[in-house]
């Protein structure tokens, strides 16, 4: 797969390297087999690395993930940074996935010359894949914290761009991870501080619902590898029984019911890191297989 690069844009606003993200885009577009012939530009994939919080950078990805998801969903692809702690604790990382999302959606992101026929990507339509503290943070995005929450509350028209959520061996609950993991104390309290009230609070695994979320109906993908040697499958279960009570409950009586949500805890193989690097062939056929039509001549 051919693709040019657009590396280390800038945030508005930013005051730090790390608020940036890379922009990859497929040289030959996928927009007919993904929308028809006449459709619009395709959706547009972006990843949320993990390394709870404090470590990992998106140019960890350049080697394995982006090519691999390239290669197989073949759609233009955002690899997004944030600030880490402790340095720069809980909000300053939600925070600036938040300005990523956004500069995303900006019709003029990219030069005159880049877009001249048509627009790579959809300005609407996003896709999220998030791994670990990523994965935590794109539930932050599509679900509403409680009012005395320091997250910050997410636009619904942003929020109403995402289409399809890949949460990958993901972190939902802080203090049923304490709880399982006494020793992530340390990362979670770099975070988050040392309010173990704090940690209820920001758990996005414990927010409600919104109406929108029930209305649009975005497709929740929850994966976790049974090999995974940081985390069990007690946050993906945890969260999928949550999910699923929190959306009965907000569901009023002309919803269109609870959010179409995917478990899958056998098609990722190896340990919390592999899924991401050495073994993300696994993810990257997931991910095609779950965004691109069932008669593409490019499902894998």
């Amino acid at each position: 797969m051919s693709y040019t690069s657009h590396l280390d844009i800038p945030y508005p606003g930013a005051s730090s390297p790390r608020q940036a993200l890379d922009l990859y885009l497929p040289t030959t577009s996928l927009a007919p087999s993904v929308n028809g012939d006449d459709g619009p530009p395709p959706p547009l994939l972006v990843f949320i690395h993990g390394g709870a919080w404090r470590s990992e950078n998106k140019s960890d990805f350049r080697s394995d993930l982006v090519p691999l998801m390239l290669e197989h969903p073949q759609l233009p692809l955002a690899v997004i940074e944030y600030r880490l702690a402790p340095t720069d604790p809980h909000p300053a990382q939600i925070t600036d996935v938040l300005s990523a999302l956004n500069l995303l959606s900006d019709p003029n992101l990219l030069p005159c010359e880049e877009e001249a026929n048509a627009p790579r990507w959809n300005r609407e339509r996003l896709i999220l894949l998030g791994h670990s503290a990523g994965a935590f943070m794109c539930l932050q995005i599509l679900l509403d914290p409680p009012s005395h929450a320091t997250s910050p509350r997410v636009p619904t028209p942003l929020r109403n761009k995402i289409e399809q959520v890949f949460l990958v061996d993901g972190i939902y609950d802080l203090p049923s991870l304490l709880d399982e993991y006494p020793s992530y104390l340390s990362f979670v309290s770099d975070a988050f501080g040392t309010s173990s009230a704090s940690y209820e609070v920001e758990s996005p695994a414990r927010w409600s619902v919104p109406t929108s979320v029930l209305e649009r109906r975005p497709r929740f993908h929850i994966l976790h590898s049974k090999a995974d040697d940081l985390l069990s499958l007690r946050q993906p279960d945890l969260l999928h029984e949550r999910l699923s009570q929190a959306a009965f409950a907000n569901a009023g009586p002309h919803s269109a019911g609870p959010p179409t949500v995917q478990v899958d805890y056998d098609t990722l193989q190896g340990a919390h890191y592999d899924v991401v690097h050495s073994k993300v062939d696994s993810l990257a056929r997931y991910v095609a297989r779950a965004v691109l039509p069932p008669n593409s001549s490019t499902t894998p």
